[in-house]
């Protein structure tokens, strides 16, 4: 009603506005002020941005909806079912603190401490540092390759235009280089196109994984949110409990840690470390093949997967 240009002495036709014959009811001035006010942004329909730490992390653990979180009296942050099922009988409150505190104690299961995480690194730079060193001289053996045939391809093709060599001749040994270039040119390509910063990318996720260590006076809450966005898989609550699965790899550093603490424990740490370097002689390919029955799936398995199982 307020927009209405009629009661200006307008009409609006269309979408175009015509001046009308009656007259204007509403002082045209006071018109234009509340059609300014409605550009204004109606502050109580918008919804306030909080700034919580876990937004669609958690799924409630009885009927699988969110958690949303409110802020409440003090200005404190509490998490709860969405309750979009009516249903659910979850009626639990978390703070963000409590939260924060429950997310820290998880992430201690992926968290390295400095010891094992330097283990990890030379572990991985050992495994890793030849396969990108292998890519870098194949690429090269390749591309050395491929310029001799088109070399030699460029000199049949002068000798046949000499009739220093046969066109029947020509055109078969042609054909075998041509064959030779393409298959050359396939190898280079999947060279190429493979993804040779797999050493930078798993030494990002152990830093990763050491940051998770860290005590809670060095750990902000903050850091913590931001390290659970990383490497969650899935976070439940039930029972003001919270259930945190990890996604890959973090879930295989889970029980590669696990088993490095219980190697330590047993050996002690120098001498389980010199048994992951002195295992490296047995081959490259032993890092790579995972034990019978693993259901990792993980692309890199570390050394202590032969010391880990006892079949080997």
């Amino acid at each position: 009603m307020l927009k209405n240009v009629i009661y200006v002495g307008q009409m609006n036709c269309n979408g175009v506005v015509y001046q009308g014959k009656h007259p204007s009811i509403i002082n045209r001035e006071i018109f234009d002020k509340a059609q300014l006010a409605f550009l204004k942004v109606d502050k109580s329909k918008v919804r306030k941005n909080f700034d919580f730490l876990y937004p669609g992390i958690l799924k409630c653990g009885v009927c699988g909806y969110s958690f949303c979180g409110e802020r409440q009296k003090k200005n404190n942050i509490y998490y709860r079912c969405s309750h979009y099922d009516r249903s659910c009988p979850n009626m639990v409150y978390l703070s963000e603190k409590e939260l924060t505190q429950s997310f820290r104690m998880h992430l201690k299961r992926i968290g390295l401490n400095e010891d094992i995480y330097e283990l990890i690194k030379l572990s991985l730079q050992i495994c890793l540092g030849d396969e990108q060193t292998f890519h870098k001289e194949e690429t090269s053996r390749i591309n050395s390759e491929i310029e001799e045939c088109k070399e030699i391809l460029k000199k049949m093709y002068l000798d046949q235009l000499n009739n220093v060599l046969e066109y029947d001749l020509w055109v078969n040994l042609k054909n075998e280089y041509e064959v030779k270039l393409n298959r050359l040119s396939a190898e280079l390509q999947k060279h190429n196109s493979a993804n040779t910063n797999y050493l930078d990318t798993g030494l990002k996720i152990l830093d990763l994984c050491h940051r998770a260590s860290l005590p809670a006076i060095e750990l902000k809450a903050e850091e913590v949110a931001q390290i659970i966005r990383e490497v969650y898989l899935s976070a439940m609550v039930k029972n003001k409990k919270v259930k945190v699965i990890f996604r890959e790899p973090f879930a295989t550093i889970e029980k590669l840690i696990k088993l490095a603490k219980q190697g330590i424990a047993e050996i002690g740490l120098a001498e389980f470390k010199q048994n992951i370097i002195s295992s490296w002689g047995s081959g490259l390919e032993h890092t790579k093949k995972e034990p019978e029955g693993s259901d990792f799936n993980s692309s890199i398995c570390f050394k202590w997967w032969r010391l880990g199982d006892s079949n080997s």
